[in-house]
């Protein structure tokens, strides 16, 4: 009974041990994400210090586990990304997003997609500091079916925004995008998705790279690592130019938000819309949507799209094109099997229509009309309205000056191009300008206070259209004449380069030179070389000959002072020797004062003496140099050629005594001279190679071989050289004895 007891009281205990596991494995399960399909972070300042952060998170409610997180974990890091804060924000709201498309024929939603939109708000005190603020929050795991990313189950998402400092932006609030992204798209039907913001700076919109988060083995919620969040590398060929399999290719407006391109292949890609804020030209802040694009297969859909008008203009803030309007056509898909029934919205008639696929229309008058088409299949049709605005064109340009001269300048601006006349004018004439801006239709007496190349303006806003003509305007100055001035003192024979440094700008120019010398020249530069001792004056006059004409002159007197030079002469004897008797003397002939002179021969030796006598160690041509000074440190030298020939001797030992104590014959050295390409070989009877070299003047052998002492014995060498008498390679043999 003991037994039984026990054994029943273990059996229990293992159950309770095996529910636990079976609740820890569910726990754990739950906890690991499969779910986020995309979100944003985002920031509204409300007062000085005090923030409202809007966190959204899109998660997969079709097959995607867990729930939205309640709370979520936000943190905040500083400049540094030193972790400042944590917030556990609760979620506010949750709703599921709408069916991307309605209609008899548009798929069933609930059996393709279906996304959730949690929202978590919650206002913060955040200090001004410099460098701002980094809000992030970052979630585990993706649907392992998406295509564009490698292991996408156990990679997270990480969404975050910057908080500009002070420095950079005292007063802002990120942008906010207008609509929710799609829950599915079509295949083979063309988008024309408005992922336009709101905001009240200037925004541009690219595509880009999702972000890493947080991983499984974290459970599927961690901040644990700060700032900067590393990017995630899309599968090859993917990028962030090329984000999915599109055909045309996907792409975003950078000015409109507007995202185009044709989904060519199903199942799932991530994609990241870049919003970039821009204030006063600099950017102070980057907002990120991420999203999941689901592209199924919409069955017999049709989805007519007429093409908005800011999208088909280079300019979104000028509409006005004029009356004659050319439709774009955007519906699907395979376009070419649909029927079209396009109405225009003219009211004064009833001929407003066309079955084109992409047709134009002429308006009698200005005015806001709505575009209807109707796309149609054999099973399936489909209607799209447009607002578009017809006015007049609006392209303004303006007649003005292309130069002016500085001296004295007046001039008048008037505008020209395609207007209407009934709006504003505002002219920008520059900083240095006076006045520097208007806001007439013309402007008279414009004066510019500077040269240079000065921006004009013209903006004119009419009919709720905006476009601007830019151009420029060059103020030219008077010439004024300088040169590049450098007074010295230099010795007869020396050169100098004259040039002009005048500003002149790009008119032509008249140049007169003139030097105390009599020389002239009418270029803007030249080399002059003086000849004579003196001092010397130089003269600049310009003049331009065509606009803006005037003149301007420029002297320096005494500015160049030439002193004397001496004459370096001196002879040689003899000027041709042979090497076994090269000794040379030279006898100085200089004249005009020198006090020093500085003989170079040419073969590494010098001397300073008058008249000294030199041996040259090597044959060969040899230009020695004479180089006299005189009081004033000028110079002058003059070389003469000497040269020393070759005379070959060729005496080689054929004993000697390595462990003579007298020191006499103790190495095996050839006497050689006159050859080049020297080489001797030393061998032992048997053949071996005990001694090279090819440097007579400076090698011997000592009768070792690798350190070690070689008996006394009979040795045999040969030899090789050119002989320089005959210009011919001679080669020799014989044998030595080696005495110990």
């Amino acid at each position: 009974m003991l037994h039984f007891n026990n054994l029943l009281s273990s059996i229990i205990k293992l159950q309770k041990w095996f529910l636990f596991f079976v609740f820890s494995l569910i726990i754990n399960f739950s906890s690991i994400a499969s779910h986020i399909v995309g979100g944003e972070m985002s920031y509204i300042k409300q007062s000085d210090g005090t923030y409202k952060i809007i966190l959204k998170v899109y998660r997969d409610c079709l097959n995607g586990l867990p729930a939205l997180d309640n709370p979520a974990v936000i943190k905040v890091y500083d400049n540094n990304n030193s972790l400042v804060t944590t917030y556990n924000v609760p979620l506010k709201s949750s709703r599921q997003l709408p069916t991307t498309y309605q209609g008899a024929c548009a798929p069933m939603s609930s059996n393709l997609a279906c996304v959730e939109e949690g929202i978590y708000e919650y206002t913060v005190d955040l200090p001004p500091k410099k460098g701002g603020y980094t809000l992030a929050y970052q979630r585990c795991c993706r649907n392992a079916t998406i295509i564009n990313i490698n292991n996408p189950s156990n990679i997270g998402a990480t969404f975050y925004e910057h908080i500009p400092g002070p420095e950079e932006a005292p007063i802002n609030s990120s942008p906010m995008f207008i609509n929710t992204p799609p829950i599915y798209v079509c295949k083979g039907i063309p988008l024309n998705l408005n992922f336009a913001a709101f905001d009240a700076d200037e925004l541009k919109y690219e595509l880009g790279l999702p972000v890493k988060g947080g991983s499984s083995g974290f459970g599927g919620v961690n901040v644990t690592t700060p700032p900067p969040f590393q990017n995630i590398t899309y599968v090859s060929p993917f990028s962030a130019l090329y984000p999915m399999n599109t055909n045309p290719d996907i792409n975003i407006n950078e000015t409109t938000g507007l995202l185009n391109g044709s989904p060519a292949m199903l199942g799932q890609w991530v994609i990241m819309v870049i919003v970039k804020e821009y204030r006063n030209g600099v950017q102070i802040g980057t907002h990120r949507r991420e999203f999941q694009f689901n592209v199924v297969n919409c069955g017999d859909l049709v989805v007519a799209n007429v093409l908005s008008q800011i999208s088909t203009v280079q300019d979104p803030n000028n509409l006005c094109t004029g009356l004659f309007m050319t439709f774009s056509n955007n519906s699907g898909p395979n376009p070419q099997f649909l029927q079209y029934w396009w109405n225009f919205g003219d009211p004064t008639t009833l001929a407003d229509t066309s079955k084109l696929y992409q047709p134009s229309y002429a308006y009698p008058a200005p005015g806001i009309y709505t575009i209807t088409l109707i796309a149609k299949s054999s099973k399936c049709s489909d209607t799209s309205k447009a607002i578009f605005r017809v006015f007049p064109k609006l392209k303004p340009t303006f007649i003005g000056p292309k130069y002016l001269c500085l001296n004295k300048n007046s001039s008048n601006f008037f505008p020209s191009g395609d207007f209407q006349g009934n709006g504003t004018f505002n002219w920008s004439f520059g900083p240095n300008a006076n006045p520097q801006s208007a806001n007439t239709k013309s402007v008279t007496n414009v004066v510019y206070l500077s040269d240079g190349v000065h921006s004009v303006s013209l903006t004119i806003k009419e009919n709720s259209c905006t476009a601007t003509h830019n151009n420029t305007v060059l103020v030219i100055k008077n010439p004024t004449a300088s040169i590049n001035l450098n007074p010295f003192f230099g010795c007869v024979g020396y050169s100098y380069t004259f040039a002009s440094t005048s500003s002149i700008d790009i008119l032509p120019t008249v140049y007169n030179w003139s030097l105390s010398s009599g020389y002239t020249s009418t270029i803007s530069g030249f080399v002059y070389e003086f000849n004579n001792p003196g001092i010397y004056d130089v003269t600049l006059g310009i003049k331009t000959v065509s606009f803006c004409i005037d003149s301007s002159r420029f002297s320096c007197n005494n500015c160049y002072t030439i002193q004397p030079s001496p004459t370096s002469k001196f002879d040689a004897n003899p000027r041709k020797i042979n090497f076994f008797d090269a000794v040379v003397s030279f006898s100085n002939q200089s004249y005009n004062n020198p006090v020093r002179w500085l003989y170079d021969f040419a073969d590494g030796g010098y001397d300073t003496i008058l008249n000294p006598v030199h041996v040259f160690k090597k044959h060969g041509k040899f230009n020695t140099v004479l180089t006299v000074t005189n009081k004033y440190n000028c110079k002058h030298s003059s070389y003469i050629e000497i040269e020393v020939t070759p005379e070959y001797r060729f005496w080689i030992p054929n004993a000697f005594t390595p462990t003579n104590k007298d020191d006499i014959n103790t190495v095996f050295k050839p006497i050689v001279s006159g050859v080049s390409e020297y080489c001797l070989n030393l061998y032992n009877r048997q053949g071996e190679l005990l001694y090279t070299s090819k440097d007579p003047e400076n090698d011997s052998w000592d009768g070792t071989y690798k350190g070690v002492v070689c008996k006394s014995d009979i040795y045999v060498w040969q030899v090789f050289f050119k002989n320089l008498e005959t210009r011919k390679m001679e080669n020799y043999q014989g044998h030595v004895y080696l005495f110990r």
